[in-house]
């Protein structure tokens, strides 16, 4: 079964009058548990194609399924609501929000998805210790200059091997190049 099918998707940007055709009729399957990379020079749509698999953006023409489902013409909300339950997004580059704890950034993915207080903590405190830094959930704007680096880089590997777990329905997972789409 294909957790995406992508049939015939063409993507055009414009900036005034000038037309770039990101995506030109690509096709594209993948099968459960199939890996896959997509690779390429720049600007050859690798993140358009991503973008558009994450509900992140709609193709011009053409069809985008996920897990058989048609997401093409899906409103906003639709695909947000897509996204927060079937779509997981792994970042490249750090993409915490600098002004919340540790404990707040994986907790975040749970509070949207309405999971009850005494189970999010649970789950949270479960996950940071488990990457060992339950000890450590400190507020980021807090931490001195120096500090900082060291542990944007070990909150980012950490929260986000964390909040990959706490997705327990994310069947899909995007990476990319670029953090954007991650």
């Amino acid at each position: 079964m294909a957790i995406i099918q992508v049939e015939n998707a063409v993507k055009t940007y414009r900036i005034g009058e000038v037309e770039t055709r990101a995506l030109d009729g690509v096709d594209l399957g993948v099968e459960k548990g199939e890996f896959m990379a997509l690779v390429g020079p720049s600007g050859s749509g690798k993140t358009t194609l991503l973008q558009i698999i994450g509900c992140l953006d709609k193709p011009d023409s053409g069809v985008v399924k996920i897990n058989e489902q048609d997401v093409t013409h899906l409103n906003a909300n639709q695909r947000a609501d897509l996204r927060r339950g079937e779509i997981g997004f792994i970042f490249q580059f750090f993409a915490l929000v600098p002004v919340l704890t540790a404990y707040e950034n994986v907790e975040l993915s749970l509070l949207l998805n309405n999971v009850p207080a005494n189970e999010r903590k649970e789950r949270v405190m479960g996950l940071l210790d488990a990457v060992g830094i339950a000890a450590r959930s400190i507020d980021l704007g807090e931490a001195t200059t120096a500090e900082r680096p060291e542990i944007r880089v070990t909150f980012d590997a950490r929260d986000r091997f964390g909040r990959r777990l706490l997705r327990r329905r994310a069947k899909l997972r995007v990476l990319g190049a670029r953090g954007a789409v991650g």
